[in-house]
Parts: structure tokens; sequence; C-alpha cells
């Protein structure tokens, strides 16, 4: 009882953290909110299944309804998270835990997950193990979309995604053979709590404005980057063309929208094998691993045509400028830069050229 009790504690703080963190998009942070509160609501009905369960026969209906709220809600905490990092359409993935679902509310009749007998004694149903698939299917589920969401992080993110979640697996697998330790949702909170550290930097990680990364990470991933001879690693440098034009004609309002809407476009013209960058004011930056200059070439040519595309539907949109230089081991990575951040110049005095 007195887990339970710490489990809600703790879930509440953190309820009341996240709920007034001022660095999470409100889109996305109310997914993690309505994942605590979940575990809340869990940890109430284990907490009642502790006082009412293997009791007196008079206890059974309180008995029922814990278990089924426990054994109901449970696979959606972990669905609930995933949609801070992912809103993909893949509505299958919440089928094991409809179908669970479907299986507990079916529970005073026939029950299939579990049962609780007149004499109020608790036993596991015969089909139990949907109960585990669903709920590890949950947890499976909300791993992938973190990793996926991670991608271009620091390779330390996908390390803390992995053991964070073998050690939920690990906790959920010592209660289903030893029931009689509620480890899960103490698990589950201390889970929770490490997330919200691991959000809170990939937050300080991002550019509010655009959603791209920071100029801190690029620093960073440039500091720990290995070249080694043979690697196809290039950076790209783009710029927006008079931009300052751009804000004095059309305010800063207008401005601001082209700087988002650009942003998108460059990530949607790269991704997803490439890490993009907000590198300053207009200025953009890309680290793309790719088999030869020539890919390299075609990539810039998708962006120029999205560009291209956006200029015949808004006339007043900007242009950008590129510019790229290739890693070598033998070259210091401050000059890499520097060569890029030149052949974009170049680019640009050409494109004016021909205006």
């Amino acid at each position: 009882m007195i887990v339970q009790i710490l489990c809600v504690v703790m879930a509440v703080i953190l309820l009341s953290w996240s709920y007034t963190d001022m660095m999470l998009h409100q889109e996305e942070k109310k997914y993690f909110i309505w994942s605590v509160f979940l575990i809340i609501l869990v940890t109430l009905s284990e907490l009642g299944c502790g006082l009412f369960d293997n009791t007196t026969p008079e206890n059974r209906i309180w008995s029922i309804l814990f278990n089924m709220l426990g054994f109901g809600l449970s696979p959606f905490v972990f669905l609930c998270e995933s949609l801070f990092y992912s809103k993909k359409s893949d509505k299958w993935v919440y089928i094991p835990a409809a179908v669970n679902f479907l299986l507990v509310c079916l529970l005073p009749i026939i029950g299939c997950v579990f049962f609780v007998t007149p004499a109020c004694e608790y036993q596991r149903g015969p089909l139990f193990l949907i109960y585990l698939f669903s709920f590890g299917f949950s947890i499976l589920v909300s791993m992938l979309r973190k990793l996926e969401a991670c991608i271009h992080y620091p390779a330390y993110f996908r390390k803390r995604i992995l053991s964070s979640g073998i050690v939920m697996w690990g906790a959920v697998l010592v209660q289903v053979v030893f029931p009689q330790y509620h480890t899960t949702w103490i698990i589950v909170c201390v889970y929770f709590v490490l997330q919200y550290a691991l959000i809170s930097e990939i937050c300080s990680m991002v550019d509010g404005f655009t959603g791209l990364l920071n100029k801190t990470v690029f620093t960073r991933q440039m500091q720990y980057l290995r070249v080694t001879e043979g690697s196809n690693m290039y950076l790209l440098m783009i710029d927006v063309n008079d931009f300052k034009i751009v804000n004095d004609k059309k305010g800063h309002l207008y401005g601001d929208k082209c700087l988002i809407e650009i942003a998108a476009i460059v990530k949607d013209s790269f991704a997803p094998t490439a890490s993009v960058y907000r590198f300053g004011g207009d200025e953009f930056c890309v680290f793309l691993n790719v088999a030869s200059k020539e890919q390299v070439e075609r990539y810039i040519t998708q962006l120029e045509h999205k560009f291209s595309e956006k200029r015949k539907l808004y006339e007043d949109f900007p242009n950008v400028a590129v510019g790229y230089e290739r890693f070598h081991p033998n070259i210091n990575i401050r000059t890499t830069i520097d060569l890029a951040d030149e052949h974009m110049y170049e680019n640009k005095r050409k494109m004016k050229q021909k205006m």
C-alpha cells in the first residue's frame, strides 16, 4: 500500500510540473499530461485492489471495479505517451489495447482477463496473456516512436530510450512471475520522471521557432564528429536571399511566417537521411550522409524545385542560396564549415547576377 501511495504522490508532482512547464509545446504536452493522469488512475486502482481483493464477499463489487479500471486502462498509458513523439495515423496500434479493454469489460459475465469469485477471491483469467501482450505491445510502440523521433539526435538518446524500456519490461516480468511484488507501477512512475527529463533535454535542443535542431546541438555534434577515410559526410549551408528586404517590405510577421515555411521545406527536402539545424537568424545547415557528391546535387535540385513551386504560388516568397563541402579526415571541421559557407555565398552572388 505504501508503494502505491508513493507512486500517486510522485505522479501528482510530475503532473503539476508538466502542466506548468513553459518549454513544452501545448499541443504535445497534453499527451504526456494525459498519460501521467492515467498512471494516477491505474495506481489508485491497484491500491483499491490491494484493499478489496481476497477479502469478504461484500467487497466483491469493489474488487471487480478496481480490477476493471487497472486492467482496462494500463495499455493506454504508453500509447498516450507515444503521441507526444508521433501523431501517426496508424490506428492499428490501438487494436490490442481496445481488444483488451473489451475483454476486461466483459469480466463480470465470463471473466476473460481476470475473475473475482463470489467469495471475493481474485484469480487470473484464461486470457490474462491478452492483457500482458497489449501492455507489452504499448511499451514497444512507445519505444519505437521515440527512437524514430530521436533519430537525428545524439546517439545517447537512443541508448537511454532502450535502457529505460528494458527496465520497464523487467519490472513487468517480475510482477507477472511474482504477483505479490508490485513492481510495475513504481517503475512506471520512475520511468516517466526519466522521460520528463529526456523531454526537457530535447526541448533545450530544439529551436522553438522553427522546430529544427538549434545551433548549440550542431556545435556539440561537430565537437564529437570523427571523420574517417572513405566517409561520405557532407555539410550544407543554406541562407535566405534578401531576407532583410522581405522584412522591410512585408513586415516581420510575414518574415517569421516565411522562416517557418522555409524550415519545413528544408526539412522535408532532406528527410529522413539528414540532420537539419537552424544555424542562426535566416541561415540553416544540413548534415548529410550520402554515398556520393551526385546524391548531394540531387538533394539540392529537389530543394530548388520545392522553392520554385512555392514561388509560383507566392511571388514574394524568398529564395535560398546553398553551398556544401565534404568532411575530410585531414581538414579541420571548422575549415569545412567555412568552406561550405563560402560556397553558399558564391552561389548567392551567382543568383544575384542572373536577376
